[in-house]
């Protein structure tokens, strides 16, 4: 079936650029859940503080191993 399976979990691999993309793909899905985003202080250190007050909406993802 083409049923949901859950949040997506979108790795950021320490790219900056990556993890503020995904910050984009946040404001239309909900449930995203970002891996390492705070790797885009590399480049604007308050980028995810800021992107909240637009109402972005996102969830840091845990990675075990």
């Amino acid at each position: 079936g083409g049923g949901g399976r859950g949040p997506a979990v979108l790795q950021t691999h320490d790219d900056h650029r990556l993890a503020m993309a995904f910050a984009a793909l946040g404001a239309r899905l909900p449930g995203l859940r970002v891996v390492d985003p705070r790797c885009a202080a590399k480049t604007y250190p308050d980028f995810w503080t800021d992107i909240r007050t637009l109402g972005v909406v996102w969830d840091e993802a845990q990675v075990e191993g």
